[in-house]
């Protein structure tokens, strides 16, 4: 059974300290209710971008926790990255940790965001498979930070590119080299 001192035998300086220790207990109980509820909004956002739920669903927020680790960016824009990763190019797993991870740092580290399903279509385009994605993206970021052209340019210019580039046999890369002179 617990302790009860009348309120008389606590000082006033022990009176003040359980009353400290009693709001510190309310705040962490708030912080961590507004966690959760931050979790179940990226969550229901994810679900309703993907239409995934139950185990697929889990696997998507388990990406978003494992790239929150080492990422600096908001969970809220991790979740957002990450659907759009899962709706446009259809990733899943590691890969989908790798190109949230390099997609979040762009836009948030970088100031260089690129639009994934404008990314995707260049993917698309220039029959980009999913082993080659990353590195297709690092290439793209090595011509954005030698010419300054944003990504996002550099890709809708690729998606406008692609189709004449392709004639001629060459890649993305090439092709956004070529564009960027």
């Amino acid at each position: 059974p617990a302790v009860v001192l009348p309120a008389k035998a606590l000082t006033g300086g022990a009176v003040a300290g359980v009353a400290a220790i009693a709001v510190g207990a309310v705040a962490a109980g708030k912080a961590l209710y507004d966690l959760g509820s931050m979790w179940d909004s990226v969550g229901d956002k994810i679900a309703m971008r993907t239409g995934k739920f139950d185990g697929d669903l889990k696997a998507i927020t388990d990406s978003v926790q494992r790239v929150a680790q080492d990422t600096a960016a908001p969970i809220e824009k991790i979740g957002d990255i990450s659907g759009q990763v899962v709706q446009s190019l259809k990733l899943t797993g590691p890969a989908l940790d790798e190109m949230t991870r390099n997609l979040t740092n762009l836009d948030t580290q970088a100031g260089n965001p690129v639009g994934v399903r404008e990314l995707a279509r260049v993917y698309n385009l220039f029959g980009i498979e999913a082993k080659d994605q990353i590195k297709t993206l690092n290439q793209l970021f090595s011509v954005s930070q030698q010419t300054g052209i944003p990504m996002q340019e550099l890709v809708t210019n690729l998606t406008n590119a692609g189709v004449a580039a392709k004639q001629f046999g060459l890649d993305a890369g090439q092709t956004a080299g070529l564009l960027a002179t």
